[in-house]
């Protein structure tokens, strides 16, 4: 490569750190690349981005040798069940919670009754049986949790 070809390269790479240093300055993007890959090249770059929300903005970023995208934490097929056990606990918990508060905000004594007691002990029941088999899972040596 001659070395006015290295020169401008050296330029163009000191204005992009300098435009990265500054990630507030956002500059509108009116060029596009595109490119086309076979299938088995389809398929290595869906693996490799999955869970990237902004596909685009991972390509100027691994292009342009700046830090990657974090991807979004998918839940291990282990763990789905338990998640989902979570949820249903967590959506238990915000109705007593909202209860809870409504009666205080009212100046009620809090609905705390025979009912509510025993919602609460099914779910301390689930949280119990979810942390048995996560405690279970992670002793079997599949600690993706």
């Amino acid at each position: 490569m001659a070395d006015t070809e290295q020169d401008a390269l050296d330029t163009l790479d000191a204005a992009l750190a300098a435009l990265l240093a500054n990630p507030r300055s956002h500059e509108k993007r009116t060029i596009s690349w595109r490119c086309y890959v076979n299938p088995l090249e389809n398929e290595y770059l869906q693996k490799l981005t999955e869970g990237v929300r902004d596909r685009g903005r991972w390509q100027r970023e691994r292009l342009l040798g700046i830090p990657l995208p974090r991807t979004r934490g998918k839940i291990p097929s282990v763990n789905r069940q338990a998640y989902l056990q979570i949820v249903h606990c967590r959506s238990g918990i915000n109705q007593i919670a909202r209860a809870m508060n409504a009666a205080q905000k009212q100046g009620q004594s809090l609905p705390v009754d025979g009912t509510t007691l025993e919602q609460l002990r099914q779910l301390e029941v689930r949280l119990i049986e979810i942390q048995r088999s996560l405690t279970q899972l992670a002793s079997e040596g599949q600690e993706d949790i």
